[in-house]
């Protein structure tokens, strides 16, 4: 197992997580993407998501309701820096 803090993430400008559901997980990425990606500029979270082979998007109809609102009190409740750079779709 290696140590994600030694390892530079500067080059990681944008990043975008479709098909979250507001799962724990998603959440602990989210808090560890801001926490050790200095340059970032932008992280984009949301229920969307495209199949390979067609050009439709589908989504999770839960996240507007509950999912959304679990990991935006989630992250409200704990001091994370770069916080702002985060929008939930």
């Amino acid at each position: 197992m290696r140590d994600v803090e030694t390892f530079s993430h500067d080059e990681v400008k944008i990043i975008e997580l479709g098909g979250c559901v507001g799962n724990w997980f998603e959440i602990e990425f989210v808090m560890n993407v801001l926490k050790y990606c200095h340059k970032l500029q932008q992280i984009i979270v949301g229920p969307y998501w495209r199949e390979s082979d067609t050009l439709d998007w589908n989504s999770y109809h839960l996240w507007f309701q509950s999912g959304r609102r679990r990991m935006s009190q989630k992250l409200q409740d704990k001091e994370i820096v770069g916080l702002e750079k985060l929008v939930l779709v």
